[in-house]
């Protein structure tokens, strides 16, 4: 079986089930829009759509996104809503798409090109949800250069945060970071204030993350913990306040991990849970 865009339904207003109109459907409707494009990585935000796919006939890969454009979460610059798939903008042309989240207005990729890995965002940003606060929002794709170099694995985001899970070359150890909005410390750092920078998560760095979720206003972790582990690491500690990327030089080979468990994490309200 192949991967297409089979069914949309609910709210349409702003055109973000692809069907070329804004009445809702109550039943699965067929996105006659997306063509034969086989489908690869799909995500959806308040009011826009965003899928990663190729046609039959061509193996590249190309990001198509459609509904809401209020504040530019359809990357292709500042303009109307689009009732159907159109492509994201020039900047991610060339690109093969590893991993693709949508936040409320705001949408994040990771991408390689020649082996390299690059992570990118575009739309609102009103609260440092893509790491910045010059403006309100970016209308097109713009590249987080902090990370260079890295090996990224997951993009997760909130309504208005996020979090990348990545490694200095794949198999280290693995480092989370977080920034946006966090009034109920749903980051995972011990303060409330807005993280505008990609800001380390310390709590998790023991961990192996296997799997990570965001909500509006908290975070879960499903994690691996190692029974033994040989760690060189020079680091320094985040500044909290300004949000400042900490980069951490980390080398770990891993021992024994026949002893591993699977613990859950989770930041929410007030607090950050253990079990």
């Amino acid at each position: 079986y192949q991967r297409r865009v089979h069914g949309a339904w609910g709210y349409n207003e702003h055109g973000q089930l692809g069907l070329g109109h804004t009445q809702h459907q109550y039943t699965p409707t067929r996105v006659t829009s997306i063509g034969n494009n086989i489908i690869h990585l799909l995500a959806l935000g308040y009011h826009h759509s965003v899928v990663v796919c190729n046609d039959e006939f061509n193996e590249a890969t190309r990001l198509l996104s459609w509904g809401s454009n209020k504040y530019g979460e359809l990357g292709n610059g500042q303009g109307p809503n689009q009732l159907e798939p159109t492509v994201v903008g020039t900047e991610l042309e060339g690109h093969s798409f590893k991993a693709l989240s949508c936040g409320a207005h705001f949408t994040l990729c990771i991408c390689e090109m020649q082996g390299k890995h690059g992570l990118y965002g575009w739309g609102q940003t009103n609260n440092g949800q893509l790491g910045v606060n010059e403006i309100a929002f970016y209308p097109r794709p713009m590249r987080f250069t902090e990370f260079d170099g890295l090996f990224m694995s997951k993009i997760v985001t909130g309504a208005h945060h996020s979090f990348l899970v990545c490694a200095e070359y794949p198999g280290a150890a693995q480092e989370v970071y977080a920034w946006g909005y966090n009034s109920a410390s749903q980051l995972g750092v011990p303060n409330k204030e807005n993280i505008v920078s990609p800001c380390h998560v310390s709590d998790l760095y023991v961990y192996s993350v296997q799997h990570l979720a965001a909500g509006a206003l908290h975070t879960v972790a499903v994690v691996l913990e190692a029974s033994s582990v040989l760690m060189e690491k020079e680091e320094k500690e985040p500044d909290l306040m300004s949000g400042n990327l900490s980069r951490r030089s980390t080398r770990m080979s891993t021992t024994e991990r026949s002893n591993s468990s699977t613990k859950l994490l989770i930041s929410s309200l007030y607090r950050r849970i253990l079990v």
